[in-house]
């Protein structure tokens, strides 16, 4: 129970780092503890935990951030690619999230059943995952294992395999995930809703695709589209755990540090938009309704008794 506790808090930070450096785009830092400014007073949780944090860059200028837990045994390092739906056209919707199921399964180094029996045996997880901005593969580890498992989930990034077997598998498991969520009202309210409200907008495109665009898609897209997108300059990484930031930033330079640098366009930012609604998305029903102030003799016609009982207004007129 302590372990599921400390790994789901892990989970949190992570999250909440991430959605924060997605956001604010490229920064450029140096192998160094952050600091704030001095002119502005630090809350006391800032000045207990900002000398945890520590960032390195690797020399194809990815940026490593890195959250110092010495109590934590569990550690978890996250690779953030940014674009997804942001770049993708509608034809490709959720191909970033089929790209990524694919290398999560197994590389060229190292085959799904070598992959699966070594993340059993070590209660270890490796997760891809893909939202509207961003997409992520993520490995989450006993210390003592760390060792083991980082070259495979580098090698997955790196060198990602694209076989046909775990091709297939990944795609009809993206497949069956699309059909759960078509027999889910709330989950299809969900996307008619975005897809009606972004309407023309890079948000309309579903990360996780559809039936006919993930149909479509062949072990020679995802190639492609592994050369179109994965560059050192739309990559970061995050990590939380007890680490040796020397050990790791060595670790990840022989690894990570081999993505190439494409030098892609940064992502453009989403254009402002002008919600609306077409009329055939409402229901039949779904019309204003106008209240009218009407007379309490009229409202009041049927109960003249409770009028003279009380000796007020009656509650018909009060509503109105």
């Amino acid at each position: 129970m302590k372990t599921t506790k400390t790994m789901n808090r892990s989970f949190i930070l992570i999250a909440a780092l991430m959605v924060l450096l997605v956001l604010s785009g490229p920064v450029s830092l140096s192998a160094q503890a952050i600091s704030v400014a001095a002119s502005t007073p630090e809350p006391i949780f800032v000045r207990d935990n900002l000398p945890t944090f520590v960032t390195l860059t690797l020399s194809n200028g990815i940026p490593v951030y890195i959250k110092q837990n010495k109590a934590n045994r569990v550690r978890n390092i996250n690779l953030v690619l940014r674009g997804s739906s942001l770049v993708a056209p509608p034809e490709q919707a959720g191909w970033s999230k089929l790209a990524f199921a694919t290398m999560a399964r197994a590389s060229a180094n190292y085959s799904y059943e070598t992959v699966t029996e070594l993340l059993d045996s070590t209660s270890s997880s490796i997760l891809a995952g893909s939202q509207f901005e961003y997409s992520t593969l993520s490995l989450n580890v006993l210390d003592k294992y760390f060792d083991r498992l980082l070259p495979i989930w580098s090698d997955m990034i790196v060198s990602p395999g694209f076989a046909s077997p775990d091709f297939d598998q990944a795609k009809n498991e993206v497949v069956l995930a699309i059909q759960s969520k078509d027999q889910n009202p709330w989950a299809v309210t969900n996307k008619m809703t975005n897809e009606k409200y972004f309407v023309g907008h890079p948000y309309a495109v579903n990360a996780d695709g559809t039936e006919a665009t993930i149909g479509l898609a062949t072990i020679r897209d995802m190639k492609t589209w592994y050369d179109e997108n994965v560059s050192a300059d739309r990559i970061f990484i995050v990590a939380v755990g007890d680490f040796d930031v020397a050990v790791l930033g060595a670790a990840l330079e022989n690894s990570i540090g081999k993505v190439p640098n494409r030098n892609l366009r940064p992502i453009p930012a989403p254009p402002r938009f002008r919600p609306w609604f077409p009329r055939t998305a409402l229901h039949s029903q779904s019309r204003p309704i106008q209240r009218r102030r009407l007379s309490a003799r009229r409202l009041c016609r049927a109960c003249p008794q409770r009028s003279r009982l009380y000796g007020r207004k009656p509650r018909h007129e009060a509503l109105f």
